[in-house]
This record gives C-alpha cells, structure tokens and sequence, in this order.
C-alpha cells in the first residue's frame, strides 16, 4: 500500500521524487499517531470495562457480606 501511494504520490506530483517522499513520510507519521491514539482509546475503554465488572463483583460481595452480618446479629439477638 505505501508502495503505490509513493507511485501515485510520484505521478501527481509532477515526477518529483522528493514531494513523494514527502507524502510517504507524512502518511508514515500520521498513521503511527493514529495507531497509537487507538491503543490509548482501547486500554482507555478495556479499563471502563473492567472497572465497572470489578464494582458490579464488589457490590455483589458486599450483598453476601450484608447477608452474612445480619445472620449473626440475628443469632447474637437469639441467644440474649
């Protein structure tokens, strides 16, 4: 693909090797730039994600918790 963009770049622009070059070099970076803001937008959304499991496991914890608190204080209510 960088192939025939540099050919296509060659041809449009007049046969002028160094403005090729220079539309490779600009594709270059912006594609490295942009694959890079990719990679942030995922680690970004891969942790929304897991932190919205760990507080939906937390609160689910804390259910069993409660549960488990009132068990006992129902049984230190029993034997008073």
């Amino acid at each position: 693909m960088v192939l025939a963009l540099a050919f296509a770049a060659y041809h449009f622009l007049g046969n002028n090797w160094w403005a090729a070059g220079g539309v490779i070099v600009v594709y270059l970076v912006a594609s490295y730039f942009y694959r890079k803001s990719r990679e942030q937008h995922d680690r970004v959304q891969g942790a929304i994600i897991v932190g919205t499991k760990l507080s939906e496991e937390g609160r689910a914890h804390m259910g069993v918790v409660a549960e488990h608190n009132d068990r006992m204080s129902q049984r230190q209510a029993a034997r008073k």
